[in-house]
Order: C-alpha cells, then structure tokens, then sequence
C-alpha cells in the first residue's frame, strides 16, 4: 500500500483453523473453516450495525429444505460462494441458532479482506476513490446512507439500484475497509471507466456489406419475406445519440430510432452500430441485418451494463440489447466482475434478456497478452461475447480481444465480420469502421431474425407469438455455427461465426412432426434421457445451454453455479461421446472432447461421422446447487417427439385442406 489504511479490528476470530478440504479463496484470501465460532466475541463489531454475516461451509450443496430451515431460524440472507459454502446473514440474536444447525460443516466469520478486491489494496488513506459494492440483501438508498452517517464515513454521490443490490459512491481510503466490515456488503471494488473499446477508422472498400453474404442474411431475407425484426424492439446502449434522421431510419416522416439519450450530440459510433442492426437499406450496402427493428437508444453516460439492462427490461420492456463498449483501462482481464455477476443475475432472473457485448479491440495493444483479455461484463456466463472476424471472416480479426476466463470458460461465444464494415454516419451520410464494436451490432441483427421467426411460428396466448429464451437461442446459434480457425471452439472465434439460415432452418422444426430443439427442466440429482436413430452416418452435433445462476466476483474459482453434462451414448457398444472443453494446458490448442465438461453453461458435442444406429443424450444434473434447473437442446437433427410443454405452436395453414373446407361451406 502507497500508506497504510487504517485496520478494522473484527471481533469474530476463530478458537481454531481446522481445513475441511475447502479451497474457497474470496478477494485473494483463503478462507479457513472451523466447527466454532468465538461465540463470546460474536457479538461485538467494530462497526455498527444490526447484523452478523458469516460463511458456511457444507458437504453438499445447500438443499431446498436447508435453506428454509435457515430462514426459520431467522436468516435474512442465504446466497452461494461457490465450492458447497455459503453466505449467510441474520441479527446476532440469531446468528448461533443458526450456525449450530447440524447439517453445517464449518463456519467463518465473514472478514473485511475478504471482501476487498485486490485493485483497492493501494489506495491511500486520503485517497478519494469511486467504489463499486455489492450487497448480501435488500437495503434501500436510506437504510444504507443512515448506515454510512451512523458509521461516520463521509461519501458522496450515492447511487443504489435495489434490483441488482448494488451501489456506487465516492469515499477515501481510510474507510474502504470500515465500509467492506458491515455485514450487507459481499463485495467492494475500484469503479472503472467506461468508454468505446478501442475503435478505429477502416480502409475504405469498394466492397458490399459482405457480412451479410457470409452469414447468408441474404438467403433468409430471399426466402422468408418478412423476417426483418419488426415488433422485436432493440436498445442501443453507446456513446451517445443516435443521428435518427438519417434517411436510413425513416419511413415518411416517421422514425424507428426512440431517443432515450439524457444529453449530448449525435455520435457516429452510436448511429454507426444502430446502422449495422436496422438501417433500411436506401444504400443497399448499408442495409442492417433487421431493417424494421425499432431501436432504443441509450448513453452509457448515463448506466452502462447492469445497470442499463434493468433500465431496458423493466421501463421499455426491451429484451435485447447492444453493448459495444467497455472498460478504457487495463484491468480484469478474463476476470468474472461484479458486473458480470450482475448481467447474469439479471438473466436468471428473467431469462428472456438476450445480451450482446463486444469483446474489445485490445489484442492490437502490444501491452496485453494474446489470450485471456476480454475484460470483467464480457466474461458473464448468460451473455453473447462477440468477437471479430476479418474482412474475409476467415479467421479472428489481429485486434479482437480473445478468451478465456480466468476459470477456463470458452469466450468469446460467437464471432462475425468486424472489419470495413459499411454503416450509417452521423453526418448523414455513411462510412467504413472496423472493431468488435461493428461484429457485435451484426450479430444481434442477426439473432433478432432467429427471434422474429420463433414468435411468428409459437402462440404465449391470444394468438401473441414466445420471447425467445436466452438459453434456446444461445443453444440455436452455437449449434448452426460455422466453425472458423482452430477446429472446434477456440478462444479466438468461440464457437464461430453465426450462420442465420441454419439457425432460421432449426427453428422452423418445432412446427413438424420430429424436431430440432427441445426445451426441459431436470431435478437436482436426477437424469434426463432422449432417444433416436440415426438412420445414416454422416455428421452430428447437439447443443445444450441453461441460464446459470449468478457466480461468486469476490471467487476466484470457477463461476459454473448448476454443474449440468451432457453426452451422447452409442447403445450398440455404450461408447460415450462428450462435449468440448478448452484443454487447460494449452488454451490455444485444439479443444477437448473426451470428458466431462465442468465450467461452461453452454455444452457442444460434435462428431464429424457419426455411425447409422440407435443412439441416447444423456442430460445429467447430478451436481446442480439449486432444487431444479431448466435448459435448452439443440440438434442438427430432427430428434425430439415435443417440443416444449408450456409453449403452444401456431397452427400451419393447409392450403389445400382450406380450399376444401370453403368449397364444402359454399357448396
């Protein structure tokens, strides 16, 4: 530390430090478990407040039961910390019914350094500095500034958003670690800058929008008039306004551009990405990859990721949304943040949010490692992370940030063209960029197609066709991928680039007898099995993805809460086929596909040449933490009997079958 801060004595030290096999590390400290606490020194803080919080440690996940037993007994609080331990808070009159409850292995004292993340550690006492916390619990703007008074910690600029428990504020170093000691804070972090990921101007083609080409837009838009994003509203989270006059985004004298920007002067990077997803196409080159899509523009002056996710979602009912910014410093790198665990405590709450974020341009600075720099919101779990294609998408772009995470996850998801590509200007006209800013607006264009074809063909009452689950489409998308650089997913290109026609292809299955995607739920331990003939050998591939309860940012560990497999048994001979992983001693070598995969929430087996035969997928929910876990599969082949049980399908039209019916009435 530049000078020491000054120490918050806590009052909860432990008679002993006996190990029970957990490796559970919060903030860079190991946390030690013992059977006690020092009960008579529980009671005593260094701070005042109403609670007690503390970690405990079982030999299971917590069950159903348990966790109601510990609300009886007077916890306000019970929320995951990853490897079988929890965070738990309760008053003190409570605290020692409850950490004497016998299915409790050990218990922790919950300490301020486990709390404070690494990049406070060298601020200076007098240093101001803007914070990021997450809270345990519900509190309000009141109940926690009455905290920070009581406490006598100056701070300024308090804002509290009760829907993600989060804040943000500015206080002095000196009392960073009085403020990580009350028992409602998990977590406090340095407040990063938001800013445009690098972008860049392009050399000018003479070219099309080949991306369009490549990710064969153009075939879907040929043949199925009328996918083309209407009634699918998009928000636009960037720089600042987007320029809705231009002639690209207007019909008459009516705009599909809602200007929800609090102030500022039109952006070219803003009307450049509102371009890429729904410009009309008056310059055919310019044409966005979901013309009739109304758009929502928003500044990430005014929130950025969570936060403006919850904006979208609860104020303008918005369910996809474009982010092609991000942190402007060098920092969590390939680290699950709190704003990550935020995106992804966003989704699981409402899974139908469908999140889009650039990956960055920082692999063309010289100062940054070639893999694992895609920074903290883009290393959620329930999101799109895009990266970049070159101008030919043959390969990753030399700039676009790479994966993985730092717990081995497989990011970026999907890649597309992010170089040269032709858009909207703000001076009215248009222009060339190139960055992961301009793949990750054409990838959410592109998915808008998906989601547009999957209301048309379900029915969620009065004839109003399905939002698309995140995991479904997510699933969709992976599976028609087309495979790009390394074979197999790769922390370059993900998965690889989206390939729309396939996606819109798949999804038309729900409507025929036999069908592509499936949509199930399976109970903690239990194991769901689907069976199918393959009636010739030849290729195969089958996707499953589930929206995974929020990780643990103040974890170093893995973020993977609900630990789902799936594999694929050959039931003449059980040989077992598994889904990639990212071969951990190599990040950039080809990746796995022998065992279990134990960190992604998004699964793909693949075999190039599958034998003709009877076969079975196994989706295997032995180690979920949670009571149950919904998801979504996705085959290349038509293999599922239903689709989904609470999701209608539209009725086809039979042609000839009508006509009849009116002949029959006429006559």
């Amino acid at each position: 530390m530049k000078k020491s801060i000054m120490k918050v004595v806590l009052s909860t030290a432990l008679i002993t430090s006996v190990g029970f096999g957990s490796e559970l590390v919060l903030s860079g400290e190991k946390v030690e478990f013992s059977k006690k606490l020092s009960l008579n020194k529980i009671h005593s803080t260094s701070v005042e407040q109403d609670d007690i919080a503390v970690l405990i440690s079982l030999k299971d996940s917590l069950t159903k039961a348990q966790e109601d037993n510990l609300y009886i007994k007077g916890a306000k609080a019970v929320e995951y910390a990853g490897i079988k331990s929890y965070y738990v808070v309760a008053s003190p009159s409570s605290i020692e019914d409850i950490i004497s409850s016998d299915f409790i292995d050990g218990v922790a004292m919950l300490e301020a350094n486990f709390k404070i993340n690494k990049d406070l550690k060298d601020v200076a006492i007098n240093d101001e500095v803007k914070v990021t916390l997450m809270f345990l619990k519900d509190v309000s703007h009141d109940e926690f500034s009455n905290l920070l008074v009581k406490n006598g910690i100056e701070y300024k600029d308090l804002i509290l958003n009760p829907t993600l428990a989060t804040a943000q504020m500015t206080i002095t170093g000196m009392d960073i670690e009085k403020v990580a000691s009350f028992a409602v804070v998990k977590q406090i972090r340095k407040t990063h800058k938001i800013g445009l990921v690098k972008p860049f101007s392009a050399k000018i083609s003479t070219a099309d929008m080949d991306t369009v080409k490549q990710t064969r837009a153009d075939v879907v838009w040929r043949n199925n008039t009328g996918l083309d994003g209407l009634n699918i509203p998009v928000g636009v989270v960037d720089e600042g306004r987007v320029l809705k006059t231009h002639r690209e985004f207007t019909l008459g004298k009516a705009t599909r551009v809602k200007d929800k920007v609090i102030d500022g002067s039109s952006s070219l990077h803003s009307t450049h990405v509102a371009g890429i997803i729904g410009a009309r196409g008056v310059d055919t080159k310019a044409r966005g990859m979901a013309e009739s899509a109304q758009i929502y523009n928003f500044s990430y002056n005014d929130y950025y990721f969570a936060d403006a996710i919850s904006v979208l979602s609860s104020k303008f009912d918005i369910l996809v949304s474009n982010h092609s910014y991000g942190f402007t410093e060098k920092v969590d790198l390939g680290v699950y943040n709190s704003d990550a665990s935020s995106e992804d405590k966003l989704v699981y709450n409402n899974p139908y949010l469908n999140i889009f974020i650039a990956a960055g341009n920082d692999r063309v600075d010289d100062d940054y490692p070639d893999t694992g720099i895609i920074k903290g919101a883009g290393n959620a779990k329930n999101v799109f992370t895009i990266g970049a294609l070159d101008y030919n998408s043959n390969a990753c772009a030399y700039y676009s940030s790479t994966g993985p995470t730092k717990d081995f996850r497989i990011k970026p998801d999907l890649s597309v063209r992010g170089s040269s590509v032709y858009s909207t200007s703000n001076s009215g006209s248009y222009a060339y960029m190139t960055g992961t800013s301009m793949a990750t607006p054409g990838a959410l264009g592109l998915a808008t197609l998906v989601m547009q074809e999957y209301k048309n063909l379900t029915d969620c009452g009065n004839g109003v066709g399905c939002d698309m689950r995140h995991d479904l489409l997510k699933a969709v998308l992976i599976n028609t991928a087309v495979d790009k650089g390394v074979e197999g997913p790769d922390v370059y290109t993900g998965y690889g680039m989206i390939d729309v026609q396939k996606a819109v292809e798949v999804v038309k299955t729900i409507s025929e007898n036999k069908k592509s995607l499936k949509l199930d739920k399976v109970g903690k331990g239990a194991v769901k099995e689907y069976s199918f003939h393959k009636s010739d050998a030849g290729s195969f591939a089958v996707t499953l993805s589930w929206v995974d309860p929020a990780g643990n940012s103040a974890s170093s560990g893995k973020q993977l809460v609900n630990d789902m497999d799936i594999y694929l048994v050959r039931l003449s001979d059980n040989k077992k086929f598994y889904p990639y992983s990212l071969n951990k001693s190599d990040v950039t070598q080809k990746a796995l596909h022998d065992r279990k995969n134990d960190v992604d929430n998004t699964e793909k087996i693949e075999v190039k040449n599958l034998q003709e035969g009877d076969y079975k997928l196994v989706v295997d929910a032995s180690h979920i933490s949670t009571s149950k876990q919904e998801f979504a599969l996705v085959s290349s082949e038509a293999v599922f009997d239903t689709f989904a049980s609470s999701i209608s399908l539209k009725q086809k039209l039979d042609v000839n079958n009508f006509a009849k019916v009116m002949l029959d009435a006429i006559y």
